[in-house]
């Protein structure tokens, strides 16, 4: 069954709107959310096997966001069985495949595509949370120290270290956005301010990039063998820091990125207990044109909480909607405030309508 039902009164105007182009969202879509590739030794169905359980543990991680799936005993289950979850699937090699640089892994790439309503009820009945395609982007500052001297790294996201950042990344569904560096990046953000933990001037100077998070990671030498990161990530309202050392720079970067993750997951994905579908009326002003029109339906019925839609009403400015929306009212105007299509308006709601404004 679709999601998308029109009420009488908008059925007129939607046969006038095939074409109109739907609004794109600022916060990021992950569009291989549940996908991914892993090496394979042959084209067996054992190894197949073995390497589609691996791809599920993989996207299993970036959908619940949480790295603990070995204590889930339904999510062990699955593993044992991911033909079950599988859409698609195909093998590359030869050479086409890039070298392993730990040297294993085998000789192929096999590609999955997983079921997402599959994988998606998967992670609610194992009562962990389920982490939607749009997710924050969020912006990274690397300093590095060295001699004494601090500066600012330039990014290059094919260069070291910028590599492992983006790998480690891409594997949890993190979004990540690397400054331009211009002047008036290096006149805004003094390194020694920033080592010293004054996060004032990198605040305003990251918002020109309009993301919700911003990454800090200041890295240095302790010994000839061991390096240090300490980390910040600066969300709206909220600080944490943490550090993280190794002999292996490329395994820190990881392991930090990763603990950035868990934060970020923490705070946007949806927990189970809170996942049951309600019913959201939703008032959405400054619609104006047909355009207008298009452009918040589909948006709305663009979102992954959204189970069903119904245009209610169209009136001069404004269209009501009746939504069915996992996690109800507040999970849907999480989404919704990630993006740059509409903007929630709580002070202007009533008996529990939440209204937005369509932005230009």
């Amino acid at each position: 069954m679709s999601k998308f039902t029109v009420s009488s009164i908008g059925l007129a105007m939607l046969a006038l709107l095939s074409g109109v182009p739907a609004g794109s969202p600022s916060a990021a879509v992950v569009a291989d959310l549940y996908e991914t590739e892993v090496r394979v030794a042959t084209q067996q169905p054992e190894d197949r096997e073995r390497a589609l359980g691996l791809a599920l543990r993989r996207v299993l991680l970036k959908v619940s966001g949480r790295r603990d799936i070995e204590s889930q005993e339904m999510l062990v289950a699955a593993l044992d069985e991911p033909g079950r979850f599988v859409q698609q699937f195909r093998y590359r090699g030869g050479e086409d495949v890039e070298p392993d640089a730990t040297g294993g892994g085998g000789p192929f790439r096999l590609w999955a595509r997983f079921d997402a309503e599959l994988v998606d009820a998967l992670v609610r009945d194992a009562g962990l949370p389920v982490w939607g395609r749009l997710r924050p982007s969020t912006l990274v500052w690397f300093s590095v120290e060295s001699e004494g001297t601090r500066t600012l790294l330039a990014t290059d996201p094919d260069a070291a270290p910028f590599v492992p950042l983006e790998e480690a990344a891409r594997r949890r569904g993190i979004p990540l956005v690397l400054p331009l560096l211009d002047l008036e990046d290096r006149l805004a953000v003094d390194p020694d301010e920033i080592w010293a933990g004054f996060f004032d001037r990198l605040r305003q100077a990251s918002e020109r990039y309009g993301t919700e998070a911003v990454l800090l990671i200041r890295l240095r030498a302790l010994l000839p063998s061991l390096s240090e990161a300490q980390w910040s990530l600066l969300m709206e309202g909220s600080e944490q820091h943490w550090t993280t050392q190794s002999d292996a720079v490329e395994l820190l970067l990881e392991d930090g990125v990763h603990i950035a993750a868990d934060h970020l997951a923490a705070r946007y994905s949806k927990s189970a207990d809170v996942f049951a579908t309600g019913t959201v009326e939703i008032v959405v002003t400054a619609v104006r044109t047909l355009a207008d029109y298009a452009r918040a339906l589909r948006y709305l019925s663009s979102l992954d909480e959204v189970e069903w839609i119904a245009v209610e009403s169209v009136e001069a400015g404004h269209v009501r909607f009746r939504v069915d929306a996992h996690g109800g009212r507040s999970s849907l105007r999480q989404s919704v405030a990630l993006g740059a299509t509409l903007s929630p308006e709580d002070h202007a709601a009533q008996d529990g309508v939440l209204t937005m404004r369509l932005l230009p």
